[in-house]
Parts: C-alpha cells; structure tokens; sequence
C-alpha cells in the first residue's frame, strides 16, 4: 500500500490487505479444528479480537467491502502548481483532464461505453491526502501513535503475525 502510485491503487491494496487478512483466522481454524488445545486458545483469541477496537475495524471495514464494496478512504487533493498546457507529459490523446477529490485523472473515450478514468501523471505540485474513516487510536489497549490507513494496517498485520507466533508458542509448550 505504501508504494502505490496512485489512490485507485492504494484502494485495491487496501482491499486485498483485509480480504487477505481475514484469511490468516480462516486458515488457522481449518488446520486445526481437530485439537481441542487450539479450540480453547482460539475461544480465547476471539473474544480478545471482538473487544479491540483495531481487530473490529477491521473486521467491519471487510463485511462493508464484501457486503457494500465501501473501503471507507476518503481523500483530499490540493493543487498548489499546476500548468494545464505542459504538466501533462503523457496526456492520451483525445482525452480530457478531471480533477476529483481522489487525484486528477485522464477521462478516456468520453461519451463512449469505454469511458473512464485513469489516474493522470503530472509534474505539477499536486498533494492527495489519504484518509480512513472510524480509524481506530487503540489496539490491545494501548494508544496507537498514529492512526492512518498505513499504520493501522501495518500495527494490524502485526497482529496477525504474532497470533500465529501465539499459537505456535501455545502448541509448542503444551506438547511438552
């Protein structure tokens, strides 16, 4: 997410990152619902997952995606320079120049079945802010430092590993 180029990208990412991220829970309760020691860790796992307020996110930002297809980002574009007749080195042609609170894009085949936007490369001084709805400031908790799409999403993929880290721990000392 952090790499992405453009806000449509950083939207997919955002949406793969918890479509993926549900998965992690997924796979552990299919590999192991046959042990009863993981049953009892995992019923553990659930309600510490259900009263955190960065696991709920998460967990309704992935029902509203699947359910709704809203990711819940909003976005900011500010234009502090821009020159129509040069910033726009790989304008298509025949196209015109859009500018929406997620960036400025290319609208293409205007007026056609084909129409659409892509996301338009300027050398202007264009600055799109990124933010999500009801981020959450606490997680196991403690106050997150910041609480932005990258961060929230990075403090949660933690999560996740050291769920599975937990479990690992859990199975490893219980066999003993």
């Amino acid at each position: 997410m952090s790499n992405s180029s453009h806000v449509e990208e950083l939207e997919i990412n955002f949406v793969a990152f918890v479509n993926s991220s549900r998965n992690v829970t997924f796979v552990l309760q299919k590999e192991y619902k046959h042990d009863h020691h993981f049953e009892n860790w995992y019923e553990e796992k659930v309600k510490e997952m259900r009263e955190d307020p960065l696991c709920k996110f998460f967990h309704k930002i992935r029902n509203r995606i699947i359910k709704e297809g809203i990711n819940g980002i909003f976005c900011n574009t500010k234009i502090n320079r821009l020159n129509s007749g040069k910033d726009f080195p790989d304008q298509p042609k025949n196209s015109s120049v859009t500018i929406t609170n997620k960036g400025i894009y290319y609208k293409i085949e205007k007026g056609t079945p084909q129409e659409d936007l892509i996301p338009a490369k300027t050398t202007g001084d264009v600055i799109t802010q990124v933010f999500i709805q009801n981020s959450p400031s606490i997680h196991m908790g403690r106050k997150l430092k910041k609480n932005d799409l990258i961060t929230i999403s990075r403090v949660y993929y933690a999560y996740l590993c050291s769920l599975i880290e937990d479990w690992v721990e859990h199975k490893m000392t219980v066999k003993k």
